[in-house]
C-alpha cells in the first residue's frame, strides 16, 4: 500500500506545474536592454520571472512587459546599491574628516520611489496575499441605535442652539 503524499510535496508539485504553464518572462529586447554583466543579467531575469509568475500570461497587458523589465532593472540596482552601502556605511568621511551622508542614500531613495511607481503601474500592490484578504474584507457599518438629540433643521443639539446664533 502506497503511503500518502505529504501536503508540502503536493503544494511544491502544484507550484512547479503552475510555473511550467506560465513559462519564463519574454524580455522586450526592442524596448529595454538587458544588462551586459552576466551576474547582473541573471538577477534581473530572476526578478522579472518572479513578477511575471504572479499572474497568468494572458492576464498581462501587452505594454506590461516593458514595465516589468524596468521594474526588474530598478529592483536589482537597488539591491546592488544596498550591498555597497552595507560595505561603505551610510555615513562616510569627507575630505576634511567630517562625517557626511553617503551619496548612495539619495540614489537609493530615488530608485525606491521609481520602483514603487512601477509597482503601482503593474498593480503589484493588489497581489493576492492572505494578509490582504483579511485586511480588505468588507466592513460592516451599523446605524446608531438612537438618534442624537438635535434640531432637525440645523442638526445642533438643543443646549448649543442659543450659543451659536
Amino acid at each position: 500500500m502506497a503511503g500518502r503524499r505529504k501536503r508540502s510535496d503536493s503544494i511544491a508539485a502544484e507550484q512547479e506545474r503552475a510555473q511550467a504553464r506560465m513559462g519564463n518572462f519574454p524580455w522586450p529586447t526592442d524596448l529595454v536592454a538587458l544588462p551586459i554583466d552576466t551576474d547582473h543579467r541573471e538577477r534581473v531575469l530572476a526578478v522579472a520571472d518572479r513578477v511575471w509568475q504572479t499572474r497568468m500570461p494572458d492576464d498581462w497587458l501587452s505594454t506590461d512587459t516593458a514595465v516589468i523589465a524596468e521594474y526588474a532593472r530598478v529592483q536589482v540596482q537597488i539591491l546592488i546599491i544596498q550591498e555597497q552601502m552595507d560595505s561603505l556605511g551610510v555615513l562616510i568621511k569627507s575630505k576634511d574628516g567630517t562625517p557626511q551622508e553617503n551619496p548612495l542614500v539619495s540614489i537609493e531613495g530615488d530608485l525606491s520611489r521609481r520602483r514603487m511607481a512601477l509597482a503601482r503601474a503593474l498593480h503589484l500592490h493588489l497581489a493576492i496575499d492572505p494578509r490582504n484578504l483579511i485586511n480588505n474584507r468588507p466592513r460592516q457599518y451599523h446605524e446608531p441605535l438612537s438618534k442624537p438629540n438635535g434640531d432637525a433643521k440645523n442638526g445642533l443639539p438643543k443646549h448649543l442652539r442659543g450659543l451659536i446664533q
